[in-house]
């Protein structure tokens, strides 16, 4: 047995691994909560949604903290981090791609890296917005086309910049982030900009 705390709340309760004693604590939810942040016996656990946590066993584990939110702050405060994410990303491109094209590799890959992990949040916003908010999805359109238009020249300009990593090309590299991605993170941010607006005007899921 350990110690659950939800809405401070605590229980009692049993699991072999935590992705068990997580899914006892979204029982416990509030109407349009989410999990935000999980801490372990006092430690804060990051990447609570991995297959490696949950699939961790309990073992000796005394208590898990688990802190919600409701859904629509979440995704909108996502949506401006993103947003801002993106613009600073944005505003470095040429910096990058002339690092490519000076053959500085390692200082550049490193950036690449930091713009992966934030296609990966921005795929898990869109998805929560489509979950929370599918009618606002539906709906939603930017310079006339729905999202997943857009999604899929993203996609496109994404294969093409993994092709030149691949093909270890960095004149290929630079021109990618120069010119193809630099545009379309420029539509992305207003795209969210105009996304999060429409969240803001949804009822609460």
């Amino acid at each position: 047995m350990l110690s659950l705390v939800v809405n401070d709340r605590t229980h009692q309760v049993s699991g072999e691994t935590m992705g068990d004693i997580l899914r006892l604590a979204v029982g416990q939810l509030n109407k349009g909560q989410v999990i935000s942040r999980v801490i372990v016996d006092g430690k804060e656990q990051a990447k609570f949604t991995d297959e490696e946590f949950l699939s961790t066993l309990t073992g000796v584990t005394a208590e898990v903290r688990v802190e919600c939110e409701q859904v629509k702050e979440l995704i909108l405060n996502g949506l401006e981090q993103e947003k801002r994410f993106l613009t600073e990303l944005l505003k470095e491109m040429p910096a990058i791609a002339l690092g490519f094209r000076k053959s500085e590799a390692a200082p550049a890959a490193e950036k690449l890296g930091v713009l992966a992990e934030g296609l990966k949040t921005l795929v898990q916003l869109l998805q929560g917005v489509a979950s929370f908010f599918p009618q606002a999805n539906a709906s939603f359109r930017f310079r006339g086309e729905d999202l997943q238009t857009h999604l899929i020249r993203f996609s496109k300009t994404l294969e093409a910049l993994n092709k030149a990593q691949t093909q270890v090309d960095f004149v290929m590299l630079a021109d990618v982030l120069e010119y193809e991605l630099s545009e379309e993170l420029g539509r992305w941010v207003e795209l969210l900009a105009d996304l999060r607006e429409v969240v803001r005007g949804s009822e609460e899921p």
